[in-house]
């Protein structure tokens, strides 16, 4: 697996897998195989520290892909960054 730890330019605010509403400056993007064999990489909000804060997925995460530069495109294109 490999992890890349981002400073985002303004605090992300996102809704969690507990339905709360968080806030973070920080995410993480993983690369990985999944159970099945398929690439993917994953974006996650994060510590400072690079601790994964909740491990519900940010929309970037890609399918069949191991590609953290396209996944950022994809979350800042969502996100407005």
């Amino acid at each position: 697996m490999r992890v890349r730890l981002h400073k985002l330019v303004k605090p992300l605010t996102f809704r969690g897998s507990n339905n709360k509403l968080c806030r973070t400056i920080y995410i993480l993007s993983t690369f990985d195989h999944s159970v099945d064999g398929t690439a993917k990489t994953g974006v996650f909000p994060a510590s400072e520290l690079g601790q994964v804060l909740d491990w519900k997925e940010l929309e970037g995460s890609l399918q069949g892909d191991h590609d953290h530069d396209r996944a950022m495109s994809k979350f800042r294109s969502h996100y407005g960054y």
